[in-house]
């Protein structure tokens, strides 16, 4: 290891090599303000318009003062009670009704807005104003009338707009609509239709395209996105001092990017993201916490995005590859390609066991097949009808019927194989998802929304069907769904502000008419990824510079237009992959068992094929954010926390690496200038400045000097050297 001073020097180097937080959710009560019964309120009960009444003097109090505690948009409504709809008031919280239609004078709301109650007195920091308790007074001993398009939910904001719409009205359930283009100039930078839909949003706010990369940092992000590995040196100089048009090398790379076996290796482990792929249980009892052969689903997810496997065949598979390809065939046939697909069944088979509550592992599954694949939050409808979305608890059991009547065998060569069960399993709506307390008998079928005549499913236990349903091109989810995650890993920011739910809560896409076009071009292209990727990488909006513009940044802070390409930073697994390739060490094995990454002896095989541990996840993967096994993630969060840097400059495994490095640079004749150039071109694809190779070069000669090598740091300044490029910027961020 090196010693104290010699971090001092490597860490001093970093700063000037590099020009080197928890998120809170408050739960806010509303604070109202009650004065005491008011003396004169009979003027109000003259009020000659009812609704006028109400919509004018009772609404803004209901909203200004109520609502925030009491109302759909509170996630968690106080005491159960909703005052923005008449269902919600006459059925009451915890308390019962607020409003009993026999006894309006002596009702709850009333008796709590006069303080009469000291149990229940609200808002609990003080009376309301007499005008608005004289107000609302008047409204109940009226009748509490509202008019009758406010009758089934009482509007939430100022613009009196319901904060629920119609369904058939939200943009993610309406059919993807094709765009036509509509812009009158077209620029020489237009390659297809992506730039021609985002350069309308921006010539709109009088902005345009930032001018394109360079062609070094095009080669990079390109290799990252598609490869999650650095472009090699020589590579990287051979194709920087080829004299054809940039945008022919560009696209050259990216053929040989997508048709590289790294390119599965990549896409596979975004998607193990989704479907929160670990290599054990979790916290059980009675049973292996282990998932006999859980890696053979991540192999299978790497030949598939190599071979492009057409999207919809990809999740059929994943839901059903028992049924689409009968046991018995497969059995016969082991060694066939007919047999590959099986261990597809991952998806729903490698979640959580929950102390083997088949129930809560039922719930696991369903929301990973909603969340992950339609983004929608079927599972918020276990106990009760979804809050905001138009999912009854009847949806959900009975899609929960589906997976009920679907076994797991085990044992064999496929030990996580399902099957439909022998009998059929009547599913019931369970009343506040207690399974001791069954309601109504449900079919299996599809979500009503997307299947209004819920016919029920007639083949086994459905899941076939369900796939079919999933994947139909008429779904307006999933090509959705899909095509935004795809522009999500690609350009850093997702269209749609949760990727994982498109429901009523969700706000229109960023740029809706690229989302639908993009959804589109996925159908069309026969559900193919690379044809996606393709697109999207070839258009000007992908290959422009991320340089930051100041006039671009006071109109649209967020980029949500993207004037510029986003800066971002490389996700561990490629990080991890970066360092390996650098010090020339990555182990190019695929397939095959998990390997732990944070024990000696150290496996240098692709970050890919690291064991996940669903209960001990090791700390680095939560120092750098890998996403969490337990449950979907729709996107992984990016912390900036002092681990980070202290990982890159102290660990054993980059220790390592960068003695590796310093004893290959040894091998580079001649003085030292050459072997810090040789370091500088290896770890960071280029050559230093004349101010960095002589800081470089003094830090080195200086740390000789002084003696910093030791008996069990024989490479010394070099291997310093070589992790504080190790640890720079340049290694961390694409751009």
């Amino acid at each position: 290891m090196f010693s104290n001073r010699s971090l001092v020097f490597q860490s001093k180097l970093s700063c000037i090599l590099l020009g080197l937080g928890m998120v809170a959710w408050h739960a806010i009560h509303a604070s109202v303000a009650c004065a005491g019964e008011p003396e004169d309120s009979q003027h109000l009960a003259r009020q000659p318009d009812a609704e006028r009444f109400f919509s004018e003097r009772v609404l803004p109090v209901l909203r200004d003062q109520c609502f925030e505690c009491h109302s759909h948009a509170s996630d968690e409504a106080s005491g159960g009670l909703m005052l923005d709809s008449l269902v919600g008031i006459t059925t009451g919280g915890s308390r019962g009704s607020a409003l009993e239609p026999e006894h309006l004078p002596s009702s709850l709301l009333l008796r709590s807005i006069l303080y009469q109650d000291e149990s229940l007195q609200m808002p609990p920091s003080g009376k309301l104003p007499d005008s608005e308790i004289a107000a609302l007074r008047t409204w109940i001993e009226q009748g509490a009338n509202v008019p009758p398009q406010m009758r089934g939910q009482i509007p939430t904001n100022s613009e009196s707009q319901p904060l629920r719409t119609n369904p058939a009205d939200h943009w993610a359930y309406r059919a993807p609509l094709r765009w036509h283009n509509q812009v009158v100039v077209q620029p020489p930078e237009v390659a297809n239709f992506i730039d021609s839909i985002v350069l309308k949003g921006l010539h709109a706010a009088g902005l345009s395209l930032s001018p394109p990369a360079n062609r070094d940092v095009l080669l990079r992000r390109l290799s990252y996105d598609l490869s999650g590995l650095p472009v090699s040196p020589p590579a990287l100089r051979r194709m920087l001092d080829d004299p054809r048009d940039t945008n022919d090398i560009v696209r050259e790379w990216s053929e040989q990017l997508l048709a590289s076996p790294s390119f599965g290796e990549r896409w596979a482990r975004h998607w193990m993201d989704v479907s929160r792929y670990a290599d054990n249980k979790g916290y059980v009892f009675k049973e292996d916490r282990e998932y006999a052969e859980a890696f053979k689903y991540r192999d299978w997810l790497i030949d598939a995005f190599n071979t492009d496997m057409p999207y919809d065949q990809f999740v059929s598979l994943q839901l059903a590859a028992d049924l689409l390809v009968p046991e018995k065939q497969a059995i016969e046939n082991s060694e066939t390609e007919t047999n590959a697909n099986l261990p597809a069944l991952g998806f729903l088979t490698l979640g959580r066991r929950f102390l083997n509550n088949q129930h809560d592992i039922i719930d696991d599954r369903l929301d990973v097949i909603t969340r992950g694949l339609m983004g929608m939050t079927l599972a918020c409808a276990r106990c009760h009808d979804h809050k905001y979305d138009p999912v009854s608890q009847a949806d959900y059991y009975a899609l929960f019927g589906v997976l009920l009547n679907t076994d797991e065998p085990g044992g064999g060569a496929w030990p996580h194989r399902l099957a439909d069960s022998t009998e059929d399993r009547a599913s019931h709506v369970l009343i506040r998802g207690s399974p001791r307390n069954q309601g109504e008998q449900v079919d299996r079928r599809f979500v009503a929304l997307l299947a209004p005549d819920k016919v029920p499913f007639s083949i086994g236990s459905g899941r076939s069907e369900l796939a079919a349903k999933i994947v139909d091109p008429q779904n307006p989810l999933t090509a959705r769904v899909f095509a935004n995650r795809v522009w999500m890993q690609l350009t850093g920011t997702s269209l749609v502000e949760s990727p994982s739910d498109f429901g009523l809560r969700c706000g229109p896409p960023k740029q809706a008419e690229l989302l639908d076009q993009l959804a589109i071009e996925l159908i069309q292209s026969g559900w193919s990824l690379k044809q996606l990727i393709r697109t999207i990488v070839s258009s000007g909006v992908y290959q422009q510079s991320s340089d930051f513009r100041a006039e671009a940044y006071e109109v649209d802070a967020e980029n949500s237009l993207y004037w510029r390409m986003n800066r971002r930073r490389l996700d561990f697994e490629a990080l991890r992959d970066t360092l390996l390739s650098r010090a020339g060490e990555l182990d190019p094995a695929m397939y095959g068992k998990s390997q732990p990454i944070d024990t000696t002896p150290l496996t240098h095989r692709r970050t890919v094929y690291a064991y996940i541990d669903r209960q001990n996840l090791p700390p680095v993967f939560r120092t750098f954010d890998l996403a969490s096994p337990d449950t979907h993630s729709p996107m992984r969060a990016q912390t900036s926390v002092p681990q980070q840097g202290l990982y890159l400059l102290n660990s054993d495994f980059v220790a390592k690496i960068s003695q590796q490095l310093a004893g290959r640079s040894l091998q580079v004749s001649g003085h030292n200038w050459r072997r810090v150039v040789w370091l500088f071109e290896q770890v960071c694809a280029r050559t230093p400045s004349d101010v960095e190779l002589s800081l470089a070069l003094g830090f080195v000669e200086a740390q000789s000097r002084l003696g910093a090598a030791d008996s069990s740091n024989e490479f010394g300044p070099l291997a310093q050297l070589a992790a504080s490029l190790l640890a720079t910027n340049e290694i961390a961020y694409l751009d």
